[in-house]
């Protein structure tokens, strides 16, 4: 099923860039559950040209099923439950698969895709030509990781680290897991090419305020929150979060002023996976920077999620609108 956006404008394109914070859940539902107010945080991105939109919810609870709707531009599942479509994420990206949806747009609107992933979606292993990360060795740290995490012998390699002093939180997660800083330090290392290599969709798979949680609310490391139902360190690392998206704001708006830009969750935190009384799984995080020249549908507004999220950026730049 192909879904294709006809540029209707033939406008000089802009680079995209899509946050995905892995787990982060609507700002007001977390203020409310810790007692805080981040109303300085909502304050300061729409003076800088952002809006948040509240009661933004994604079809799924799961990562896999949400980012494969991003890369179909389509929900998934038909009323039956079956697939609709082959493949989920991250394997629908490999070569073996047909083209989805969202790469066979950016191809016909000339946008390069560039993939910043992570332990559990490790581009390397998927598809080369899509990282943005080169692999300069031939055994790469991360990969690694991806091998350690998914095999058997974790724990027992957990407990021979404890023993010897090896923390593997702090050696892989730590760094892997910050998708905004490895995008940001890569720019900056290669002397801002791919900004001004226009036009380009930067995906970026952020891996916090997933677990583990292991970042304080200043994003230092931490080994105080264990296991994955940890109210405490999902908070710091929620707060820690915060903090990473104003500076990158703070640095697109002064390298990249004209980019489209997404900071969103893929589903709400683990507790509520856990119990209901903690809030909807498929409750998201959701804040977007659109050209001011751009509207959103009143549709579209009513639930600002990953898909509708695209589908409206997606038409900006085209002049296209598809329901």
């Amino acid at each position: 099923k192909k879904i294709i956006f006809t540029d209707k404008l033939n406008l000089k394109k802009e680079n995209i860039y899509f946050f995905i914070l892995d787990a982060m859940g609507p700002i007001d539902k977390f203020d409310k559950h810790f007692d805080l107010n981040n109303n300085y945080f909502l304050n300061y991105v729409q003076k800088k040209n952002y809006s948040y939109f509240f009661n933004a919810k994604n079809f799924y609870e799961s990562t896999d099923q949400n980012l494969s709707v991003i890369f179909h531009l389509d929900t998934i599942f038909d009323e039956s439950g079956v697939n609709k479509y082959n493949g989920m994420y991250p394997s629908i990206l490999r070569n073996n698969y047909p083209q989805p949806n969202l790469i066979l747009n950016l191809n016909d609107l000339g946008y390069q895709f560039k993939w910043v992933g992570n332990i559990f979606a490790y581009c390397y292993s998927v598809n080369l030509k899509y990282c943005l990360q080169k692999k300069i060795t031939f055994i790469n740290p991360e990969l690694y990781g991806a091998f350690f995490r998914k095999s058997p012998i974790l724990p027992a390699t957990r407990r021979l680290g404890r023993i010897i002093g090896y923390d593997f939180n702090k050696n892989f997660s730590f760094k892997d897991n910050n998708g905004i800083l490895k995008l940001k330090k890569y720019i900056i290392e290669n002397n801002f090419e791919f900004i001004s290599n226009k036009p380009t969709f930067y995906f970026i798979h952020h891996m916090s305020p997933h677990w583990p949680y292991i970042t304080d609310k200043n994003c230092n490391y931490t080994s105080k929150y264990p296991g994955k139902i940890n109210f405490e360190g999902y908070k710091e690392a929620y707060l820690c979060n915060l903090k990473r998206i104003k500076e990158m704001i703070n640095f697109l708006e002064k390298n990249d002023p004209n980019a489209f830009v997404i900071f969103q969750g893929d589903h709400n935190w683990g507790m509520a996976r856990s119990s209901k009384k903690y809030g909807d799984r498929k409750e998201i995080f959701s804040l977007i920077k659109i050209n001011e020249n751009c509207k959103i549908s009143n549709k579209e507004k009513r639930n600002l999620n990953n898909l509708n999220g695209l589908k409206s950026i997606l038409g900006c730049i085209t002049g296209d609108i598809i329901n």
